[in-house]
Order: C-alpha cells, then sequence, then structure tokens
C-alpha cells in the first residue's frame, strides 16, 4: 500500500513539473480558447436559469392553483356538515 502511495506522489510531481515546464506553451492557448469557452459556458448557465425560474414559477402557480381548490372544497364540505338537516314531512 504505501509503495501505491509514493508512485501516486512520484506521478503528481512529474506531472507538475512538466505543467510548470510547459507553461509558456499551454497558457496562451487556455487564455486564447479558455476564455470564448469560458464565456459561452456562463451565457449558457444563465439561459438554463431563466428557463428553470420560469417552470418553478409555472410550478408554483399550478400548486397555488390546487391548494385554492383544494380550500374551497373543504369549505363547501364544512358547510354542508354544519347545516341542520331539513326535518322530512310527514306523509299525510
Amino acid at each position: 500500500m504505501a509503495r501505491t502511495y509514493a508512485g501516486g506522489v512520484l506521478t503528481g510531481i512529474v506531472v507538475s513539473a512538466a505543467a510548470a515546464a510547459l507553461a509558456p506553451v499551454w497558457r496562451p492557448a487556455l487564455s486564447r480558447w479558455g476564455r470564448p469557452a469560458m464565456r459561452g459556458a456562463v451565457k449558457q448557465g444563465m439561459l438554463a436559469y431563466g428557463v428553470v425560474r420560469e417552470r418553478a414559477a409555472e410550478m408554483a402557480e399550478t400548486v397555488s392553483d390546487l391548494v385554492a381548490e383544494a380550500q374551497v372544497e373543504l369549505a363547501v364540505e364544512r358547510a354542508s356538515e354544519s347545516e341542520p338537516e331539513a326535518p322530512l314531512k310527514a306523509a299525510e
């Protein structure tokens, strides 16, 4: 197990050193292509946020309508239960 850990540390050091040595090569490319890619990702995130926000508002309105309908039904049921029943007329 210790051998695997040491190998992982050694690999990490080598990769870090190679990345630092090649920084003059990959940094300009990253800034040239990375910035537009990040800007596009941010724009897509903003669009997705807008869609999710709209869907959430629609869902909230639907739930609000359902709650209002349920409250009306409960009020009608309570009103019909609390009304005294009319006495039945005796057959003559």
